[in-house]
C-alpha cells in the first residue's frame, strides 16, 4: 500500500469559498446549505467563510501548516472518521470523534493523519473568533476586503501581465517554426 501521501490524496467539495456561494454544490446538498445559513460564519466578502467536506483518503498526511489569521477559527465536523485518524493542532493531538465538533485557531501549526485503509469525511467551515465583539467583526472585516481588494487589482495585473507575456513567448516560439 506505501507510505503516506502527503496532501496528494486530499480534496473539498466547496459549498461556501472565499465568501461566495457555490450554487450547484449547495442545491446538491440543500439540508447542509440551510444549516450554514444558521451559522455566525466568519463574513468577509472575497475571503471568507469557506465551508466544505473534506475527505482524506488512506493512508495520507497533511503536513504541518498555519492559516493567516485568528481573527476566525475553523469547525471540523466529523462525519465518517476510521480508527487510525487524528489531529494536531499546536502541541496537542486528538482523535475525531462522531457527535463532536473540534474548534480551533487555525493560525497555530496544525496537521491530519489517516492511518486507516478507508476515507475519512468531515464538513469544515469557518466562524468568528467569538473574542471579537461585532464593532471588531465590522471593522476586521472592512480592513481586511480593504487589503484583498487592493492586493487583489496587483494580482489581477500581476497575472494579466503573466499572460501578456505567454502570448508574446508562444507567438515568438511559433514564429521561430518553419
Amino acid at each position: 500500500m506505501g507510505g503516506p501521501q502527503p496532501f496528494g490524496d486530499w480534496s473539498a467539495y466547496f459549498l461556501l469559498k472565499e465568501g461566495r456561494r457555490i450554487a450547484d454544490h449547495a442545491m446538491q446538498c440543500p439540508k447542509t446549505a440551510a444549516l450554514l445559513e444558521t451559522l455566525p460564519l466568519a463574513d468577509i466578502p472575497g475571503i471568507a467563510p469557506a465551508a466544505f467536506f473534506s475527505l482524506l483518503k488512506p493512508r495520507t498526511l497533511i503536513p504541518p501548516h498555519t492559516g493567516v489569521t485568528n481573527i476566525r477559527l475553523v469547525v471540523h465536523i466529523p462525519l465518517v472518521v476510521p480508527e487510525g485518524c487524528w489531529f494536531r493542532v499546536g502541541n496537542e493531538k486528538r482523535e475525531w470523534r462522531i457527535g463532536e465538533a473540534l474548534v480551533f485557531d487555525d493560525s497555530i501549526e496544525h496537521e491530519a493523519w489517516n492511518g486507516s485503509g478507508e476515507p475519512r469525511y468531515l464538513l469544515i467551515f469557518d466562524i468568528w473568533n467569538p473574542l471579537l465583539s461585532a464593532a471588531e467583526r465590522e471593522l476586521v472585516g472592512d480592513a481586511a476586503g480593504g487589503v484583498r481588494e487592493y492586493y487583489g487589482r496587483q494580482i489581477d495585473q500581476v497575472q494579466t501581465d503573466r499572460v501578456q507575456t505567454d502570448r508574446v513567448q508562444t507567438d515568438q516560439v511559433q514564429a521561430d517554426q518553419p
